[in-house]
């Protein structure tokens, strides 16, 4: 049925998120994933679909994504974790395993560094699920 309403309304970011939380009571996070990926582009200020978008990154393994997407969803709603202590405590977990480093959100034309330049500087640019970040290890 959410399937039906990514058909009816494929420009809302609440029909691609509800089609997420039906593929995942079904287990296939992967296709969960993509369809937060969607809902992301469309709700680029819905923090809930952030955190949604972390937690099944994380449970796919994909842990720096799954930061990423926590880090949007604070930026977006800064109580975000407000309610959700078992959340805060996996992201408190992931981030702590994670190698010291800044990720930053930036315009597309950050990629446009010469590479050079970026490797010079200790710096490593990678997509993210919706938006180009860069990292620097401390």
């Amino acid at each position: 049925e959410f399937r039906a309403a990514q058909r009816v309304a494929p420009e809302r970011g609440s029909a691609h998120h509800g089609a997420a939380v039906a593929l995942i009571a079904l287990d296939r996070r992967e296709e969960a994933l993509r369809s937060l990926d969607e809902a992301t582009r469309l709700s680029p200020d819905d923090a809930e679909i952030w955190g949604a978008t972390a937690s099944t990154a994380a449970d796919l393994g994909r842990m720096a994504d799954a930061l990423s997407a926590w880090d949007r969803a604070m930026r977006v709603d800064p109580g975000y974790f407000d309610g959700r202590a078992s959340e805060r405590k996996r992201w408190e977990a992931i981030a702590a395993k994670a190698p010291t480093r800044v990720i930053v959100s930036a315009p597309a034309p950050v990629h446009r560094l010469p590479p050079r330049l970026l490797r010079r500087l200790g710096v490593g640019v990678g997509f993210g699920l919706t938006h180009l970040f860069f990292s620097c290890c401390l």
